[in-house]
């Protein structure tokens, strides 16, 4: 199962089953939120400028939104606590109303609860080698 997923505009990076906001917080959730803060604490200018949330389509309206503003929040403040500046971060939940898959099915929800970490700035590294696999 893929955790990290990125756009091809390469702005956003998708954390995939991602769950915030739950006590003990899955282990896995812990670890991409850590490296994202790594990342954005040694590369300033790589600095995130929006944490959007989204839920699937179970429960009510007014409780996915909720849902999402709270797990947005939560998202943030790891962040910050973690030494990301508060400077360009906006959290925002989004409940289920930017479905990226049918809430039909299981997978389909699954796909529909995400966090998605929009950043700025210039790429990290270097381009991948398509021949060799190498970052270099």
């Amino acid at each position: 199962m893929s955790y990290l997923a990125q756009t091809p505009d390469s702005t956003s990076v998708i954390l995939n089953q991602l769950i915030v906001g739950i006590r003990p917080r899955p282990l896995i959730a812990v670890l991409i939120l850590q490296i994202a803060a790594i990342v954005l604490v040694k590369h300033p200018k790589r600095s995130p400028q929006l944490i959007s949330v989204n839920t699937d389509n179970v429960g009510g309206d007014a409780m996915n939104q909720k849902l999402s503003e709270n797990r947005a929040g939560s998202v943030r403040d790891y962040l910050v606590a973690q030494g990301v500046s508060t400077n360009s971060i906006t959290a925002q939940g989004f409940g289920n109303s930017l479905p990226v898959a049918s809430n039909n099915d299981a997978a389909g929800r699954q796909q529909n609860r995400r966090v998605e970490l929009l950043v700025s700035g210039e790429a990290i590294g270097h381009p991948v080698n398509a021949t060799t696999g190498s970052l270099r």
